[in-house]
Parts: structure tokens; C-alpha cells; sequence
């Protein structure tokens, strides 16, 4: 689960500094989200949704259905299709400032 004191700590910081700061949670195979129980993807939908500010950015891919079971290595790793539409995907919301790395 989340360490929600130290995104609460990060969040703190970024307004305080005034710095646009990015938090990724990453795609993961559909099977990997079908175990995990409603109640643990309701609490972590509404603790990250409540993390937004001026400063503080969450985009979460966690159950993006632009990936599919053939951009996986495993449950949870991305193999290089999947890097490909991960680093698009972070460019075209402005997370990077180039497409290629």
C-alpha cells in the first residue's frame, strides 16, 4: 500500500518550494488489479485524488486500458512495447520535455 505519510511529506514540500512535483504510478496488467480487493482500490483512488494541488501532480496509469496483457514482462513490468506507450503517454502530459529518452 501506499506510505501515505510520505506522499503527505512530498506534497508539503512541493507547495512549500512552489514545485511542480510529478508522482507515476505506473500501468500494471489487469490481471494485478483484479486481486487486489475494492476497498484497498477505492482507499487509494480517494487518498490520491486527495493529494492534487497547485504543486502536486498524481498521474495514475495503474488501470490505463491503452496497455494491454502484450506490453507486460510479467504482472507488473513493462517490457519495451509497453516503455514505448509509457514514455508517450508521459510526454504527451507533459511530464517530459522530449519523446525520445
Amino acid at each position: 500500500m501506499l506510505n501515505c505519510v510520505k506522499m503527505l511529506e512530498i506534497k508539503s514540500d512541493a507547495n512549500e518550494n512552489k514545485q511542480e512535483t510529478y508522482i507515476l504510478i505506473p500501468p500494471v496488467s489487469k490481471g494485478y488489479i483484479e486481486n487486489l480487493g475494492d476497498d484497498i482500490k477505492t482507499k487509494a483512488k480517494d487518498f490520491l485524488a486527495s493529494l492534487e494541488s497547485e504543486y502536486f501532480h498524481i498521474l495514475d496509469l495503474s488501470a490505463d486500458n491503452d496497455f494491454y496483457h502484450t506490453d507486460f514482462r510479467d504482472g507488473h513490468h513493462l517490457n519495451s512495447y509497453g516503455a514505448k506507450k509509457l514514455r508517450e503517454k508521459l510526454f504527451n502530459a507533459g511530464m517530459l520535455t522530449h519523446r525520445e529518452l
